[in-house]
Parts: structure tokens; C-alpha cells; sequence
């Protein structure tokens, strides 16, 4: 079995996000030693993808070439992009196994509403030479700029891979759902013909499985060295977890059928035990269940609970898999090439 590892080096970042959720207090940071142990552990594992969370990453920069002594099929780092000095570019350049994915939200009045100072030019990402993506967070503040938010990130900056981070802060309204709908089926529309990869319309699981693989290959080592559920939950505040008795602290439960599954995996990635999360069964007789963005941290992060999964994201992801299904079947017949297309019962 492959593993998916992710890293997060500190929790402290040079931005403040309108829509983060970590914990900005924590100013763990792992050590030299701690990402020693990690290269060891992933160079005799079989890591497939590794990456390097925040916080800003860059902010530590030689702990993040210590990371890319991680062997592994793909390493992502995940920055902000405020911080792409020549230092940066020239150690780029040297390790092209490295790929990086930069925050961009959209044109400046929609990326400073949710990130703050706008500060990129084409030419600037154009000095990447490596495999680059953009990291975009869609919210509903910026839901009804979807279109124009994917068009700008393509056409001014550049990106042809576009990753949606689909930030769940709040629950989406009928009215929310059904923009989301006119939004991503515009999105569709405008992509169905370019080389571009969108991962909001592209994310499946060939498996016909969840599109989490929570607890059964996931190893995400938090800024304290700990190894968790998660990155998300890796990243949460420290006042929702309990990582001394590795479980919720009071008013943050699992369902009583699942009460004793454990945050907290192990004290560092040489001493953890994975524990495969199982869905609830409505999941798994879900007809869009491959193609869900289910995010049972998100849910745990907003209800209290890692099993309550909300009416209203279900809907949401109905709509989703509605409109991936045609643009999969309309991109296939353009491009001439077959696509994985789970079937309906």
C-alpha cells in the first residue's frame, strides 16, 4: 500500500486568510530532527504523494529543503506565494521533483477581500519551471466570482492546474446550492475545451471508493511531531483537540458507534498505527459517493462531530457530480480519450 504523507512544518503564517481555520496561536515548529525522522521513515515506506502544509512554509525555508529529501512519487509544496525570492526560484530550478502549488483566489478585489495585498504578476509564475498549480479557496464570499475567479487565474496568471480548496465555514443555503450549480456549470462550459485541469470537476475515485482515504493511508504529521487523523485536523486549534488522551476534548464527539476512534495516531511518525475511518453507510450506497469531496475534518471542524455529515453538503455534491458527469462526457468526445464515469443505480 502506498502512503499519502503530509507535513506541516509551523502553523505560523505571514497572511491572515479570512476563511483559516489554523490555529494561529501554535507556534510549534518541527525540528531538524523530527524531519529527519520523516525522510528516514517515507525513504523505506512507499510514499506516493508528500505534502508541505502551513502555515507558510516558506517562512522556513531550510526546513523545507530538509523535507525534499522525502523520496516519493510527487511532492507538493503549498505556499502563499509572497515569499518566491530568487533564492527560492534558483533552489526551484536544482529540484525539479519539487512542484508548487500558489494561493491565488482571482482577480485582486476577490483575492484581497479573503487574503489581503494582491502581490502576483504572469511573469513572475512563468519563472516556475517546475509543475505548478494554483491553490484557490472557494468560499461563498467569492461563489458568485467563480467564473470569473477560474478565467482570471487561467488567463492573467497563467495556471492550467487549478486545485479548489471548497472551504465549508458555513453551511451552504438553498440559494448558495443553487448558485453553486449556474456557477460551476459556467466553469464547464469554459473549460471543457482547454488543457486545463480542474479538480473541482475532476476529482474521482476510479476505485468507485470515497474520495477521502481518512485513517487507512494518510500520515500527516502536525507542526508538534505528532501524527493525526489528518492535515486538517493536524492544523485545527489545540482547545478542540485533546492529544494527550488522543481523542475530541468534551463537547467534540464522534457517533457512539465510533466514540473510541482517536484524533491523535501516534507521538511521532516512527509510532503510529493507522485506523481506517468507515463512512457512514449512506455513504457508501451513494450513487456520487466517488466523486464527493467529503471532508469529515470540515465536519468536525463546523458540527462537533467527524460522522455528521450535513444535509446540505450532500446536496451540494448531487449538484457537483451532476455537472461533472456531463463535462466528463462532453470532454471525452472533444478530446477523444475515454474517462472513468461511475455508473447511476
Amino acid at each position: 500500500m502506498g502512503y499519502d504523507l503530509s507535513v506541516i512544518i509551523s502553523n505560523a503564517c505571514n497572511s491572515r486568510c479570512s476563511f483559516c481555520a489554523v490555529d494561529k496561536d501554535d507556534r510549534a515548529e518541527l525540528s531538524f530532527e523530527q524531519i529527519d525522522d520523516i525522510v528516514a521513515w517515507s525513504n523505506q515506506s512507499e510514499v506516493e504523494t508528500c505534502v508541505v502544509f502551513g502555515g507558510e512554509p516558506l517562512l522556513f525555508f531550510d526546513k523545507v529543503k530538509a523535507l525534499c529529501r522525502v523520496k516519493c512519487g510527487m511532492f507538493l509544496l503549498l505556499t502563499n506565494g509572497t515569499l518566491l525570492t530568487e533564492e527560492v526560484f534558483d533552489f526551484l530550478d536544482e529540484n525539479p521533483q519539487v512542484s508548487i502549488a500558489v494561493a491565488i483566489d482571482g482577480p485582486p478585489k476577490v483575492h484581497e477581500r479573503q487574503r489581503g495585498k494582491y502581490r502576483f504578476e504572469k511573469e513572475r509564475f512563468e519563472k516556475l519551471k517546475n509543475w505548478k498549480a494554483c491553490d484557490f479557496a472557494l468560499t461563498l464570499d467569492n461563489l458568485p466570482n467563480l467564473i470569473e475567479c477560474v478565467q482570471w487565474i487561467h488567463q492573467a496568471c497563467g495556471f492550467e492546474n487549478i486545485f479548489v480548496n471548497l472551504v465549508r465555514e458555513r453551511p451552504y443555503s438553498g440559494e448558495d446550492i443553487a448558485l453553486f450549480r449556474e456557477q460551476l456549470q459556467l466553469v464547464a462550459d469554459y473549460l471543457v475545451r482547454l488543457p486545463v485541469h480542474f479538480s473541482l470537476l475532476e476529482s474521482r475515485r476510479v476505485d468507485d471508493g470515497i474520495f477521502c482515504d481518512l485513517g487507512s493511508k494518510l500520515v500527516s504529521v502536525g507542526s508538534d511531531g505528532r501524527v493525526y487523523l489528518c492535515h486538517g485536523i493536524a492544523a485545527m486549534e489545540r482547545s478542540l483537540l485533546d492529544t494527550d488522551e488522543r481523542k475530541p476534548r468534551h463537547g467534540f464527539d464522534f457517533s457512539l458507534r465510533r466514540e473510541n476512534r482517536r484524533l491523535v495516531l501516534g507521538e511521532s511518525i516512527n509510532d503510529f498505527e493507522l485506523t481506517p475511518y468507515n463512512y457512514p453507510e449512506r455513504c457508501r450506497t451513494c450513487y456520487a459517493k466517488s466523486t464527493c469531496l467529503s471532508c469529515p475534518a470540515s465536519f468536525y471542524l463546523t458540527g462537533g462531530n467527524l460522522d455528521a455529515i450535513p444535509a446540505w453538503f450532500c446536496d451540494l455534491m448531487v449538484v457537483k457530480d451532476h455537472v461533472q458527469r456531463d463535462y466528463l462526457e462532453r470532454r471525452a468526445k472533444l478530446w477523444d480519450n475515454e474517462v472513468f464515469l461511475p455508473p447511476i443505480w
